[in-house]
Parts: structure tokens; C-alpha cells; sequence
């Protein structure tokens, strides 16, 4: 988590108030700027189904309180999580969420056709189920999308940071 810390000086001179209403609006301006390139990266590593359904739920959002503004970069999907950090070995995942995983995937459809050459009438929820146990049994290996897409969107952040900055002194050295 990045956080931006800025001391204004108690001068009587100075005016505080509308000082501060500048810089909440640069720094909006700053944030939403890190938002979108983190969101851009993470969006790059996420992995993709057949459907893109965690790729198109990766969103942003800004909120706004009197001492300080909070932006997340987030997804709405429940499986984000579990391909996030990965899955460890010990326990069956809900194997009915994996029926459709297996009628829409070709990774899916493909473990269905193996099973189907040696099990003729094997059905779509005794598929999802053997999917369910080699998870159970092996886990799922972590994707690190939004780790990495943090990582890798650092040296930007940075750059909005550092010119944000800039941008504030050069305001109010010509005020």
C-alpha cells in the first residue's frame, strides 16, 4: 500500500484551506492515474477462460473522506482469490462451480474427451467431479496476477508520485 503524507506549514499568511482543496485535486488526479496503471497491468497478467469473465471484473474505485482518499483495484469474482494465491492440497473445492468450468473451457472440454475415451457415458458432473478431487488432491499453483501487475506498475506509480510533486511546488511557488 502506497501511502502520501503531506504537512502544510502553519504560517498566518498562508491560506490553509484553499491550499488543501488543491492538493485534494491533484491528488485525485495522481491516484487515479496509479489506479488506472495498476489495473492496466494487472489486467495484462490476469488469466483468461473461454468466457474473460475475471479479466473484464478487474475494476477501481476512489472514496473520499475529510482526511484522506482510499483507491482500490479489485475483482467481484469469487475464483479471483483461489487463482490469486493459489489452493493447497486437503480439501474438495465446491465441484458443482467447476460444471460449468468444465461444459465452457477447452481445458475443461478436453479432460471430458479423455475421460470419455476410456468412460463412454461418463457425465458432465462425474467429470467436475474428478476435476474437484485432482484439486482436492494436487491444489491449484498461484497466478500471482495482481501481485505481479502491482509489482510491475511500481516504477509508474512512482513517476505519477514524483511529478505530483513537482506539480504542487511549481503551483504554489507562482502563487
Amino acid at each position: 500500500m502506497y501511502k502520501v503524507k503531506m504537512k502544510v506549514p502553519k504560517i498566518s499568511f498562508f491560506d490553509r484551506d484553499k491550499f488543501k482543496k488543491a492538493t485534494r485535486q491533484e491528488d485525485l488526479i495522481a491516484l487515479n492515474s496509479a489506479l488506472v496503471a495498476v489495473q492496466g497491468k494487472i489486467i495484462l497478467r490476469t488469466p483468461v477462460g473461454d468466457t474473460g469473465l475475471l479479466r473484464a471484473s478487474i475494476k477501481t474505485s476512489v472514496s473520499q473522506k475529510p482526511q484522506n482518499i482510499l483507491g482500490l483495484v479489485f475483482s467481484g469474482v469469487k475464483y479471483a482469490i483461489p487463482l490469486e494465491w493459489g489452493r493447497r492440497p486437503g480439501k474438495f473445492p465446491p465441484y458443482r462451480a467447476l460444471i460449468n468450468w468444465v461444459r465452457r473451457s477447452s481445458a475443461g472440454r478436453a479432460v471430458w474427451e479423455a475421460l470419455r475415451g476410456k468412460y463412454p457415458k461418463i457425465k458432465l458432473a462425474q467429470v467436475a467431479f474428478v476435476v474437484a478431487r485432482a484439486i482436492k488432491n494436487k491444489g491449484i499453483k498461484e497466478k500471482k496476477f495482481f501481485r505481479g501487475g502491482i509489482k510491475d506498475a511500481k516504477p509508474e506509480i512512482r513517476n505519477i508520485f514524483k511529478n505530483l510533486g513537482k506539480k504542487l511546488k511549481m503551483r504554489w511557488v507562482r502563487a
